[in-house]
């Protein structure tokens, strides 16, 4: 097998690996935040508001920055997605004896925004790093 034919297969499978890593990972983080966000909880006192929003806003740059970074591509339908997964939240969250605030849906969209603004800059980091060159080689 030419050495040509050997990286075009061997990259076929890096990339069929990565998404397969971006699949389960975006998956269970969605998970995740789905029990987090709607699991009864006592009430928090007030003073705790910004680390609430902090943690709306951490939990959804986690979930889109996989995509942002191993297939920007779809990244930003996948932020529209997260968007509304986080509005779903806030509607069922009075169901479950939690309340529902424009403020976490605010945090989730910046969050989402974040995740995609740093997940696309590690991509063109990363490629710019390894466009050296084929032979290992950089300039």
């Amino acid at each position: 097998m030419e050495s040509s034919e050997y990286m075009a297969k061997a990259t076929s499978g890096l990339a069929r690996h990565a998404r397969t890593v971006w699949l389960v990972s975006t998956l269970a983080i969605a998970v995740l935040i789905g029990i987090l966000t709607l699991t009864p909880t006592p009430h928090l006192p007030r003073g705790d508001f910004h680390w609430d929003k902090l943690a709306h806003l951490v939990a959804f740059l986690v979930l889109v920055l996989p995509t942002a970074a191993l297939w920007p591509r779809v990244a930003a339908w996948v932020g529209v997605l997260a968007v509304l997964y986080g509005g779903a939240i806030e509607v069922i969250q009075p169901f479950t004896g939690r309340s529902a605030e424009f403020a976490d849906l605010l945090a989730d969209g910046i969050g989402v925004a974040l995740g995609f603004i740093l997940g696309t800059t590690l991509r063109r980091v990363y490629m710019a790093r390894h466009a050296g060159g084929a032979d290992g080689h950089r300039g």
